[in-house]
């Protein structure tokens, strides 16, 4: 299962199915199922969100859809490639992790807990 780590409050915004898209300098060809790792980073500078947060853990999945320039989201930021995400799920419960830089594998035994801690609710 491929990975990405992002910042606080960002990672949040995508498992609450709130934010469909994330901005990247790099394009990917990855489709289908994405763990997003909360980083330790916290953008202090972006939208007021509730917490708490989980940090350095893998907190859900969604599924990467495309991979464009020009989505027409409000999230989007231009001379950017935009990763489309859609079916944000929470894990039942964050797996402590290290993250990288970015797209990345997660370990099967780590891919195993994602997979037993996966909600069937959505954000």
């Amino acid at each position: 299962m491929k990975a990405l780590t992002v910042r606080q409050p960002w990672a949040e915004l995508i498992i609450r199915g709130r934010k469909d898209v994330e901005n990247r300098t790099r394009r990917t060809n990855h489709r289908g199922l994405l763990a997003i790792h909360a980083g330790l980073g916290f953008d202090e500078h972006e939208p007021r969100v509730r917490g708490p947060f989980d940090h350095s853990a893998i907190i859900g999945v969604v599924t990467v859809v495309d991979c464009i320039q020009g989505s027409k989201s409000p999230w989007a930021l231009k001379e950017q490639w935009h990763w489309l995400l859609s079916d944000a799920i929470r894990l039942s419960k964050p797996i402590p992790y290290r993250g990288k830089l970015g797209l990345w594998d997660v370990d099967p035994a780590a891919e195993r807990i994602i997979r037993s801690r996966l909600r069937t609710r959505k954000g």
